[in-house]
């Protein structure tokens, strides 16, 4: 018996249990345990810290910002956890945001104040050099294992309405919750929301449109782009983290790298989007 199917019967939600497994979606969770610098390799996976980038590649700046280093994930390391099979077999993938958090993703502008890069195995590697005034994130290894998540009440009413009394069924959120367990991070599967779906966030803001305040999604573009918003999906989720990286976004907030389900299956990282949410 899967977690999942226990959290069912233990919440006796048995009669929704066709329901609630056809909204799960599987998902890999990260743990962050503080690791010395010297004790990773060049292709571990990690949160935080230096990492190792081919040969002769500058640090990464956004106009006059530099970039973080936020984490370097090993594809091989993740992919016995990747029960779909989505992300990359080999290689390695690193993500990157603007040292002083001033993109939160809902201005076209912010394009470049993230970044996910994608090292083919067998590259050159070095361990890279920081800006000196860069304050680094503490240094991580990555824990992974196979996880299972749930939407929430908005995703629902928003993506599956059909289902709209499902989560204010009594057990619903307590399964929601009971699944989060194996670590805070997680890659893949649904988002952990702070406030709402973040999707069609995605997908007008990627095309163009700003979505600071209610005018985007008042824009006579959206009936077009609306359709691609269930193509988004969360490529890397990452919570505030004291014990860990040492990170806090926004105000113990959350951060999300998202990317469509096209892009990641063709490996253009380079289309990926990155969202902030707090309270």
């Amino acid at each position: 018996m899967t977690l999942l199917d226990t959290l069912i019967e233990t919440h006796g939600m048995q009669e929704h249990a066709a329901t609630i497994k056809s909204l799960s979606r599987p998902c890999i969770r990260i743990n962050a345990v503080r690791t010395p610098q010297e004790k990773l390799g060049q292709w571990d996976s990690r949160l935080g810290g230096i990492p190792c980038v081919r040969m002769g590649t500058p640090w990464p700046m956004w106009g006059k910002k530099n970039l973080a280093h936020i984490a370097s994930i090993n594809c091989s390391a993740a992919a016995a956890f990747d029960v779909e099979g989505l992300l990359p077999r080999e290689g390695l993938l690193q993500f990157w945001y603007v040292e002083d958090q001033s993109a939160w993703g809902f201005d076209p502008k912010d394009r470049g104040a993230f970044r996910v890069d994608y090292i083919a195995p067998g590259a050159d590697l070095e361990l890279a050099q920081p800006p000196k005034k860069l304050e680094l994130f503490e240094s991580c290894r990555i824990e992974f294992s196979s996880g299972v998540s749930l939407p929430n009440w908005e995703w629902i009413r928003e993506y599956a309405p059909q289902h709209h009394e499902l989560p204010e069924l009594d057990g619903y959120e307590a399964i929601e919750m009971g699944i989060r367990v194996g670590g805070s991070h997680q890659m893949l599967g649904h988002a952990s929301l702070v406030q709402g779906p973040m999707e069609l966030e995605c997908q007008l803001v990627s095309n163009g449109i700003y979505c600071g305040d209610a005018s985007g999604y008042k824009d006579p573009r959206r009936k077009v782009l609306e359709p691609g918003a269930l193509d988004w999906r969360v490529l890397l989720e990452l919570d505030t983290d004291d014990d860990g990286p040492g990170w806090m976004w926004g105000d113990v907030g959350t951060m999300y790298y998202w990317i469509t389900r096209d892009s990641l299956a063709a490996r253009n990282f380079e289309k990926c989007w990155t969202i902030l949410q707090c309270c």
